[in-house]
């Protein structure tokens, strides 16, 4: 939200659209977007997104509210690898391959972000992801909670190699600021 405000105050006169989507990469490719924030990173041979590196985001498990990992202050994978862990189709940054192979986990895959927490809230299953999603996507069946040893996902700025729209450098150079700013100590 700082982001937006702080551009907002400085240039009022170019509105920015939010838009959510499972495949944000989707619509910079389809001319729907101007830049999108992602967390799976475009194929090496995708030249219409342009992509770079912001900031890396924990892995936090999400799991059904009264399980037994519920109340813990953080969780390892290994106490994750009994349960069905569900993964998102669309939006996954996570597969069974975190997990070292011979203690990887029983998968189930979902269509999308949506289905995804209401197959957590329900207790089919449980859930790694991206620290973005407990601010994205708050359930009230779902408790999220840090990964200790996990290796944290890359969040990317990406933009159409042809940006369309005359103010997408200026909203880039924007965005690279404000990450820079705010990773400094106060």
């Amino acid at each position: 939200m700082p982001l937006l405000r702080a551009w907002r105050e400085r240039h009022p006169e170019v509105p920015v659209h939010i838009r959510r989507a499972d495949d944000p990469a989707a619509l910079l490719r389809r001319g729907d977007a101007d830049l999108a924030f992602l967390r799976l990173r475009p194929e090496p041979d995708d030249s219409y997104v342009v992509h770079r590196a912001l900031i890396r985001e924990r892995r936090m498990a999400a799991v059904p509210v009264g399980h037994p990992l519920a109340d813990r202050a953080d969780v390892a994978l290994a106490e994750l690898c009994e349960e069905t862990v569900a993964l998102c189709a669309t939006a996954a940054t996570t597969s069974a391959e975190l997990w070292p192979a011979g203690r990887r986990p029983s998968t189930v895959t979902v269509p999308g972000v949506d289905e995804w927490l209401t197959t957590i809230a329900t207790g089919a299953a449980v859930g790694v992801t991206a620290e973005g999603t407990v601010h994205q996507h708050p359930h009230p069946g779902v408790c999220y909670l840090p990964v200790r040893d996990a290796d944290p996902v890359t969040v990317l700025l990406a933009w159409p190699a042809r940006p369309a729209h005359p103010a997408t450098d200026a909203f880039r150079r924007h965005v690279e600021r404000q990450v820079t700013e705010a990773g400094r100590p106060d």
